[in-house]
């Protein structure tokens, strides 16, 4: 339906994402995806909260329904950074129906999953009215060490969080893993 239909753009928006550098620290390259990001989530029913991440790490998006006001939001959580230096691992390459690059997997690849169906909703007038709260962050592959304080407010209350990062095979939902989460 909507959603099936909208696969080559969210592919696109993924690649264009994955195609850009952004390593935790490489602040100039994850301020350009989060640039790139604003510019794909600017849709009616989300308004966009910058929070500096400071010297070492670009911004994090926070973008909130007006219904998350009124009710506990489920909170859907990504990350706009990659462990890969420039220079290692870069660009983007599909070979027999799939994609490979930086994030395509974890996680720009789950940010357009969520711009698809945020994008559907919109379209159909019903995503203001879903109590939602949508985060991405620029240093979780190092710990969330600058957007923790940010991502705890904004959880706090919240009805569930979803963490749009790979599943198991069979498409299995996660529900804990092991490291610093």
């Amino acid at each position: 339906s909507s959603l099936r239909g909208r696969v080559p753009e969210m592919l696109a928006l993924a690649r264009r994402w994955v195609e850009q550098n952004s390593y935790s620290e490489n602040v100039a390259g994850a301020n350009v995806v989060a640039a790139l990001l604003a510019e794909a989530f600017s849709l009616e029913g989300l308004s966009l909260v910058t929070e500096a991440g400071g010297p070492r790490f670009g911004d994090h998006l926070f973008w909130s329904t007006p219904a998350a006001a009124q009710r506990a939001p489920i909170v859907l959580v990504g990350h706009h950074d990659t462990v890969f230096p420039p220079g290692h691992f870069e660009g983007w390459r599909e070979e027999a129906g799939r994609a490979y690059g930086p994030g395509t997997f974890d996680m720009k690849g789950g940010l357009a999953i969520v711009w698809g169906v945020c994008r559907t909703l919109a379209e159909h007038g019903l995503l203001a009215e879903l109590p939602l709260v949508i985060a991405s962050v620029s240093d979780e592959e190092v710990g969330s060490v600058s957007s923790r304080p940010h991502l705890e407010a904004r959880a706090r209350g919240a009805a569930c969080a979803l963490v749009f990062e790979s599943g198991r095979p069979g498409d299995r939902i996660v529900t804990r893993r092991r490291g610093t989460g």
